[in-house]
C-alpha cells in the first residue's frame, strides 16, 4: 500500500512537470504531401478564425511579393511536414492571431517565425503573441503547458529550454 502511494505521487508530479494535457488531439504530418497537408490546415482552423486566416493567406501573398523569404506562416507550414511539429486538430485563435498581428506590427515589416515550441504538445509557436508585439505566447494555447522552449540556430529543427 505504501509503494502504491509513492508511485501515484511520482505520477503526479511526471504530469506536473511534462504539461501535456491527454485530451490533446494532434496530427504528426511528416512526409505527408504538401496538397494534403494544407488541407489539414485549412480542416484545423476554427470557425471563428476564418476570416483572421484569410487574412494572413492575405499577407502570405503580399509578403512573397515583396521579399525572398517566404512568411513564417508557410515555414510553419514546412515545419509541419518536416515533423519537427505537430498540428493541433483545433489551431487557437491566438495563434491566428499572432500570425496576423506579428505581420501587422511588424517593427521592420518582417513576418513572425515559428521558433518556439511547446514541449508538451509539439506545437510550434510564433515568436509574438497574440497582439503581435512581445514574446511568444505562453502558456501554450493547445495543452496549457509552459514547457516552450527556443530555435537554436546551432542546430536547424533544434529546440532548446529557455
Amino acid at each position: 500500500m505504501k509503494q502504491s502511494g509513492r508511485v501515484d505521487r511520482l505520477f503526479t508530479q511526471v504530469r506536473a512537470l511534462v504539461g501535456a494535457n491527454p485530451r490533446v488531439r494532434k496530427r504528426h504530418c511528416r512526409g505527408v504531401g504538401l496538397c494534403d497537408l494544407v488541407t489539414l490546415v485549412e480542416q484545423s482552423i476554427p470557425r471563428d478564425g476564418a476570416d483572421v486566416f484569410d487574412t494572413i493567406l492575405s499577407h502570405v501573398a503580399d509578403f512573397a511579393a515583396r521579399s525572398d523569404h517566404p512568411h513564417g506562416f508557410v515555414v510553419w507550414v514546412c515545419r509541419l511536414q518536416e515533423g519537427w511539429a505537430d498540428l493541433p486538430e483545433t489551431v487557437p485563435l491566438s495563434v491566428l492571431q499572432a500570425w496576423k498581428n506579428g505581420y501587422l506590427h511588424h517593427p521592420t515589416g518582417a513576418t513572425p517565425l515559428p521558433s518556439r515550441r511547446c514541449e508538451a504538445c509539439r506545437m510550434a509557436l510564433p515568436d509574438c503573441d497574440a497582439e503581435g508585439s512581445g514574446e511568444c505566447i505562453s502558456p501554450c494555447p493547445v495543452c496549457g503547458s509552459t514547457r516552450i522552449s527556443n530555435a537554436t540556430t546551432k542546430k536547424p529543427g533544434a529546440f532548446v529550454m529557455g
